[in-house]
């Protein structure tokens, strides 16, 4: 399990820059040797920002990404340049060490979702895999919809591919069943939704 937590300046608002970084360089080097041991057969990626998950342009408010209603941000902020060079070598290192592997090897991306939660798979469609995909939250926060994001989308200019399911509107949090008692490792996700008291 590798645990992703940007390096402080992705979460403030203000600081959308070309520097703005989603990964440090610990923690690529971290990922590099993960992938690089031969022992390991399923990879769970924890990230607290979404690897793959583009906001909606809003025409009548000032930005993608940003809630309508003054005063309210969303909890997600725009990916930089940085960003998304950063999210592109994570996508095409786990696509490569499983195409390198497959099929004794599986690798998972569970992150945070912008105030709900779903499934979903990202697609490599250079190498004709793909990879399953968790958003999971908020357990007691504000739940919110997804209007504003886009739940199927492509990045990399074409390369991958993302789509979710339809989304719950509860509060969640998610179960990781992972079964490496046979050739090809099993992994088996599920997102769980509690109703909102009232």
């Amino acid at each position: 399990v590798l645990v992703l937590h940007p390096p402080s300046n992705s979460l403030i608002p203000s600081s959308f820059t070309d520097r703005r970084r989603f990964l440090s360089n610990d923690q690529r080097d971290a990922i590099t040797d993960v992938l690089q041991d031969s022992g390991i057969e399923v990879v769970v990626i924890v990230s607290s920002l979404p690897l793959a998950l583009e906001p909606l342009h809003d025409e009548n408010s000032g930005a993608a990404g940003e809630s309508p209603r003054p005063g309210l941000r969303l909890p997600l902020p725009l990916h930089t340049h940085s960003e998304n060079d950063e999210r592109i070598w994570l996508l095409e290192s786990l696509f490569q060490w499983k195409n390198t592997r497959f099929p004794r090897c599986e690798a998972v991306i569970v992150s945070s979702g912008p105030g709900f939660g779903t499934t979903g798979d990202i697609c490599d469609h250079r190498l004709g895999l793909s990879l399953p995909v968790v958003l999971t939250g908020p357990m007691l926060g504000r739940v919110c919809g997804s209007a504003q994001w886009k739940l199927k989308s492509e990045i990399a200019d074409g390369r991958f591919s993302y789509s979710y399911r339809p989304p719950l509107d509860q509060w969640n949090f998610c179960f990781i069943d992972v079964d490496t008692t046979e050739d090809k490792p099993a992994v088996t996700l599920q997102v769980v939704g509690v109703p909102v008291p009232a």
